[in-house]
């Protein structure tokens, strides 16, 4: 019970307040689950998990309608191209842009977001998001009872070394941090410099019509 709720957590955050793809959240699920019997019971609550997730987005997406795309961090996280590929995608082929959204790694959670807002029926969503999860996530969950073997080793490796593992920890996370105040000032000054050319156009033009005058 205690597993299944665990991967049912982890799927349902991945993505969003836990920031790992999914498919490495169901790879970890099952390489450390210490029987494959047990797996059915985690891959039902891993499926859930993940529906769930991806209802709520794409519920969210509806919401809030095209105008989800200005938001900056959805257009940095997803990229102009695949917007516009989803937004084309969904009014031709709905279908075809919910097995698109969940093939693109890493960025399923906004893709979700983009599914709402660019009109994917929710009747169609339901339907057909569960049955790519049907197939998505045994495989995965398959995948990562392969590895269980190695990732038992790699696990005891990782205990008996915690001081290096916290050191690659703290340097990962302050290389993150530090990216994302970069990308932060960048904006600032584009920001400003949009600005500034914007002030002296508008100064010249006043100017022009004071000289016609």
């Amino acid at each position: 019970m205690t597993e299944s709720l665990l991967a049912f957590l982890s799927t349902l955050s991945t993505g969003t307040v836990l920031p790992v793809p999914e498919e490495g959240v169901l790879l970890g699920i099952a390489a450390t689950h210490p029987e494959s019997a047990g797996l059915v019971a985690v891959g039902v609550a891993s499926f859930l998990g993940l529906a769930v997730r991806d209802f709520t987005l794409f519920l969210l997406g509806r919401t809030v309608g095209r105008q989800v795309f200005r938001w900056p961090l959805l257009r940095r996280i997803v990229g102009d191209a695949p917007v516009a590929s989803l937004s084309d995608g969904a009014a031709q082929n709905a279908v075809r842009s919910i097995v698109a959204a969940r093939m693109a790694f890493g960025v399923k959670a906004a893709a979700q977001v983009t599914l709402g807002a660019v009109g994917v029926p929710v009747s169609t969503h339901l339907i057909v998001n569960a049955l790519v999860l049907a197939v998505w996530v045994p495989l995965w969950l398959a995948l990562g009872a392969w590895f269980h073997g190695p990732a038992v080793a790699f696990l005891a490796w990782m205990s008996a070394n915690k001081g290096l593992m916290a050191a690659m920890l703290a340097i990962v996370a302050a290389a993150w941090v530090t990216q994302r105040m970069a990308e932060a000032h960048d904006a600032e000054e584009a920001e400003s410099t949009g600005n500034s050319a914007r002030t002296a156009s508008s100064a010249s033009a006043s100017s022009g019509l004071l000289s016609g005058r």
